[in-house]
């Protein structure tokens, strides 16, 4: 089988390599389309201490069941099937207090951006979900981003149907969260520089602002007749946009990282505003289970929509291509066909 394997900072060689064999109780999947995340882009520039090389990157696909171990009776060959990356041990402290996200004893699998894959036992279990007629493996692979999505939106703590929430950075992310929340009946705005990105989420019928034609501090009192945001959701990795978050939320509000930052990364922020006007800091670091489950659902009652992000398509020996292209931003959301 061909996979792409990283090897260092702006290093990815196409490979052969056999395919893996599975035990009586693992899966043989073949990939069928593998997306590109913010997560792979920036290992394959940057590095990542998640991923030594040599390794093959990719953890949002879908395919078609090759092959089955003899103890499986639920799955059979020929499947069209989605897959989670990694699943929760469900036994850790995280777990039992409904924090699988960041469970201490995940189960993962090896990177997709490969020609076949073994999903093991666990992952087999609890993390695979047969596609319904009406969703493509392209759309499949956006089941995993949507899941970050919906822990992300989950995190906020309260209901968010007729909320304002201000949502920081147009890119991939931003966009996916934002048509999440439009589905649980929030209109969310977002702040981009982009026009191009503006221009694209106004196509999928989300309020856009241009922050840097419009003070955003002005927007949004008239926005919300000087009350403040009810969330911002801040996707960028930079810092002193979610200090400046908190300028834009109401007493009670929250202010949520939703892209991650590097290690050593420092927030300069006002105690006062967490302390006397009550606004929370809040986190989100990927999905369970149970978010993953819940994006499939949701992206099976529209999958139409949610098919509108996939801007490109490319083949394996232009995965380079792909990460040239991304980190250009010459497209929104790429996948990998095999």
């Amino acid at each position: 089988m061909l996979s792409a394997v990283y090897k260092g900072i702006d290093k990815i060689d196409i490979e052969e390599r056999d395919i893996p064999e599975i035990s009586r109780d693992e899966i043989l999947l073949k990939v069928k389309s593998a997306a590109i995340c913010g997560t792979d882009v920036k290992t394959f520039f940057k590095g990542h201490p998640l991923f030594t090389p040599p390794c093959v990157l990719g953890h949002e696909f879908s395919g078609i069941i090759d092959r089955v171990g003899k103890d499986i009776s639920r799955f059979r060959p020929g499947e069209r099937v989605v897959c989670a990356p990694y699943i929760e041990c469900g036994n850790c402290d995280n777990c039992k207090n409904k924090l699988g996200e960041i469970c201490k004893n995940k189960s993962f699998v090896e990177g997709a951006f490969s020609e076949y894959l073994k999903i093991p036992d666990k992952i087999v279990q609890k993390g695979i979900i047969p596609l319904n007629g009406k969703i493509s493996f392209e759309v499949a692979t956006l089941v995993e981003p949507l899941a970050c999505s919906l822990n992300g939106i989950q995190r906020l703590k309260f209901k968010v149907k007729d909320k304002k929430i201000l949502v920081i950075g147009g890119g991939p992310m931003g966009l996916l969260v934002s048509l999440a929340l439009k589905q649980l009946s929030c209109e969310p705005v977002i702040s981009e520089i982009s026009e191009e990105r503006l221009e694209f989420a106004k196509r999928l019928g989300i309020k856009v602002i241009s922050s840097k034609e419009t003070d955003l501090g002005k927007f949004v009192k008239n926005y919300t007749n000087s009350r403040g945001m009810d969330a911002v959701i801040v996707a960028l990795a930079i810092p002193q946009i979610i200090e400046e978050a908190f300028l834009y939320v109401k007493e009670g509000g929250a202010v949520e990282i939703f892209g991650g930052l590097p290690k050593d990364s420092v927030l300069k922020i006002n105690p006062f505003l967490i302390h006397y006007k009550e606004i929370d800091l809040i986190g989100n670091f990927g999905f369970s289970s149970k978010h993953f489950r819940d994006a499939y659902e949701m992206i099976s009652s529209s999958p139409e929509l949610f098919e509108k992000l996939i801007t490109q398509r490319y083949e394996l020996k232009d995965i380079k291509k792909v990460f040239y292209d991304i980190y250009e931003k010459k497209v929104i959301k790429a996948v990998i066909n095999f």
